[in-house]
Protein backbone atom coordinates (compact mmCIF):
# COMPACT_ATOMS: atom_id res chain seq x y z
CA UNK A 1 0.00 0.00 0.00
CA UNK A 2 1.30 3.45 -0.88
CA UNK A 3 0.53 6.22 1.61
CA UNK A 4 0.09 9.72 0.23
CA UNK A 5 1.75 12.60 2.13
CA UNK A 6 -1.59 13.46 3.79
CA UNK A 7 -1.80 9.98 5.33
CA UNK A 8 1.86 9.99 6.32
CA UNK A 9 1.42 13.41 7.96
CA UNK A 10 -1.65 12.22 9.86
CA UNK A 11 0.16 9.13 11.17
CA UNK A 12 3.33 10.95 12.16
CA UNK A 13 1.47 13.76 13.92
CA UNK A 14 -1.41 11.88 15.53
CA UNK A 15 0.12 8.47 16.25
CA UNK A 16 3.85 9.22 16.57
CA UNK A 17 3.32 12.76 17.96
CA UNK A 18 5.96 14.57 15.90
CA UNK A 19 5.72 18.31 16.45
CA UNK A 20 5.24 21.40 14.32
CA UNK A 21 8.21 23.05 16.03
CA UNK A 22 10.78 24.51 13.63
CA UNK A 23 14.11 22.73 13.97
CA UNK A 24 16.02 23.35 10.72
CA UNK A 25 16.51 25.98 7.99
CA UNK A 26 16.40 24.71 4.41
CA UNK A 27 16.55 26.22 0.91
CA UNK A 28 12.72 26.05 1.08
CA UNK A 29 12.54 27.94 4.37
CA UNK A 30 12.35 26.73 7.98
CA UNK A 31 11.31 23.10 8.47
CA UNK A 32 9.48 21.60 11.41
CA UNK A 33 10.14 18.23 13.02
CA UNK A 34 6.91 16.94 11.43
CA UNK A 35 7.78 18.27 7.96
CA UNK A 36 11.18 16.58 8.00
CA UNK A 37 9.67 13.30 9.17
CA UNK A 38 7.03 13.42 6.40
CA UNK A 39 9.79 14.03 3.83
CA UNK A 40 11.85 11.04 4.95
CA UNK A 41 9.51 8.27 3.71
CA UNK A 42 8.96 10.16 0.45
CA UNK A 43 12.68 9.78 -0.16
CA UNK A 44 13.24 6.44 1.61
CA UNK A 45 10.50 4.06 0.54
CA UNK A 46 10.40 3.98 -3.26
CA UNK A 47 9.53 6.50 -5.94
CA UNK A 48 6.46 8.10 -4.38
CA UNK A 49 7.27 7.25 -0.78
CA UNK A 50 4.99 5.88 1.86
CA UNK A 51 5.22 2.27 0.65
CA UNK A 52 4.16 0.11 3.59
CA UNK A 53 5.59 -2.97 1.82
CA UNK A 54 8.99 -1.44 0.99
CA UNK A 55 12.10 -3.50 1.68
CA UNK A 56 15.40 -1.79 1.03
CA UNK A 57 19.08 -2.44 1.60
CA UNK A 58 20.86 0.30 3.50
CA UNK A 59 23.70 1.80 1.44
CA UNK A 60 25.40 3.00 4.62
CA UNK A 61 25.57 -0.52 6.05
CA UNK A 62 28.19 -1.85 3.63
CA UNK A 63 27.80 -5.47 4.80
CA UNK A 64 24.73 -6.45 2.80
CA UNK A 65 23.07 -7.86 5.93
CA UNK A 66 20.76 -4.93 6.73
CA UNK A 67 17.22 -4.53 5.37
CA UNK A 68 15.10 -1.44 5.92
CA UNK A 69 11.39 -2.17 6.21
CA UNK A 70 8.12 -0.33 5.63
CA UNK A 71 7.32 3.25 4.78
CA UNK A 72 9.71 4.60 7.44
CA UNK A 73 12.43 2.06 6.49
CA UNK A 74 13.07 0.70 9.98
CA UNK A 75 16.34 -1.27 10.04
CA UNK A 76 16.06 -4.97 10.82
CA UNK A 77 19.71 -4.92 11.89
CA UNK A 78 19.58 -1.98 14.31
CA UNK A 79 15.92 -2.10 15.35
CA UNK A 80 15.28 -5.85 15.51
CA UNK A 81 13.69 -5.78 18.97
CA UNK A 82 11.11 -3.24 17.81
CA UNK A 83 10.33 -5.36 14.76
CA UNK A 84 9.63 -8.31 17.07
CA UNK A 85 7.09 -6.22 18.98
CA UNK A 86 5.50 -4.11 16.23
CA UNK A 87 4.17 -5.06 12.79
CA UNK A 88 6.17 -3.14 10.19
CA UNK A 89 3.53 -3.53 7.46
CA UNK A 90 0.99 -1.83 9.75
CA UNK A 91 1.42 1.94 9.17
CA UNK A 92 0.23 2.74 12.71
CA UNK A 93 2.87 0.45 14.22
CA UNK A 94 5.48 1.76 11.79
CA UNK A 95 4.75 5.32 12.96
CA UNK A 96 5.12 4.17 16.58
CA UNK A 97 8.48 2.56 15.75
CA UNK A 98 9.64 5.75 14.01
CA UNK A 99 8.93 7.67 17.20
CA UNK A 100 10.90 5.17 19.28
CA UNK A 101 13.84 5.22 16.85
CA UNK A 102 13.79 9.05 16.81
CA UNK A 103 13.68 9.30 20.62
CA UNK A 104 16.55 6.82 21.02
CA UNK A 105 18.66 8.82 18.55
CA UNK A 106 17.91 12.01 20.50
CA UNK A 107 19.13 10.40 23.72
CA UNK A 108 22.23 9.01 22.05
CA UNK A 109 23.28 11.91 19.77
CA UNK A 110 21.80 15.03 21.43
CA UNK A 111 25.10 16.26 22.81
CA UNK A 112 26.69 16.39 19.34
CA UNK A 113 23.73 17.10 17.07
CA UNK A 114 21.25 19.10 19.14
CA UNK A 115 17.67 19.31 17.80
CA UNK A 116 18.66 17.34 14.68
CA UNK A 117 19.81 14.25 16.61
CA UNK A 118 16.55 12.35 16.15
CA UNK A 119 16.90 12.33 12.36
CA UNK A 120 20.29 10.57 12.48
CA UNK A 121 18.97 7.06 11.67
CA UNK A 122 17.49 8.09 8.31
CA UNK A 123 19.79 8.24 5.30
CA UNK A 124 17.98 11.06 3.42
CA UNK A 125 18.73 13.36 6.33
CA UNK A 126 22.28 12.27 7.17
CA UNK A 127 23.45 11.62 3.57
CA UNK A 128 26.88 13.14 3.07
CA UNK A 129 27.35 13.69 6.79
CA UNK A 130 28.82 10.24 7.33
CA UNK A 131 31.64 10.78 4.84
CA UNK A 132 32.09 14.45 5.73
CA UNK A 133 30.95 15.87 2.37
CA UNK A 134 28.04 17.84 3.83
CA UNK A 135 26.75 19.05 7.16
CA UNK A 136 23.79 17.62 9.05
CA UNK A 137 20.63 17.67 7.01
CA UNK A 138 22.64 17.87 3.81
CA UNK A 139 20.74 15.08 2.09
CA UNK A 140 18.15 15.88 -0.54
CA UNK A 141 15.12 15.16 1.68
CA UNK A 142 14.14 18.84 1.60
CA UNK A 143 13.17 18.53 -2.09
CA UNK A 144 10.01 16.85 -0.80
CA UNK A 145 9.07 19.75 1.52
CA UNK A 146 6.40 21.21 -0.83
CA UNK A 147 4.52 17.86 -0.97
CA UNK A 148 5.01 17.31 2.77
CA UNK A 149 3.53 20.72 3.51
CA UNK A 150 0.46 19.96 1.40
CA UNK A 151 -0.02 16.72 3.33
CA UNK A 152 0.38 18.45 6.67
CA UNK A 153 -2.08 21.17 5.70
CA UNK A 154 -4.82 18.58 5.02
CA UNK A 155 -3.95 15.35 6.86
CA UNK A 156 -6.26 12.34 6.95
CA UNK A 157 -5.91 8.80 8.34
CA UNK A 158 -4.97 5.97 5.98
CA UNK A 159 -7.70 3.73 4.61
CA UNK A 160 -7.19 0.07 5.45
CA UNK A 161 -7.36 -1.96 2.26
CA UNK A 162 -5.68 -4.97 3.89
CA UNK A 163 -7.42 -8.10 5.02
CA UNK A 164 -5.73 -7.92 8.42
CA UNK A 165 -6.59 -5.33 11.02
CA UNK A 166 -4.32 -2.50 12.02
CA UNK A 167 -3.64 -1.56 15.62
CA UNK A 168 -5.08 1.94 15.44
CA UNK A 169 -5.00 2.51 19.19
Amino acid sequence: MILVPNETAWLLENVAKFSRTTVYDTPHGPATELEIMVCIPMKESHRFGGDTEAIGASPADGTGENRDLGFMQISNKWQGAKLQTYRWRDPYDEARMARLVFDEAVRYFAKDRGPLAGFTPWHPFNKGMLDGTTQWGGGDWYLHLPAARVGIKSPFPPVNTQTTGWRTT
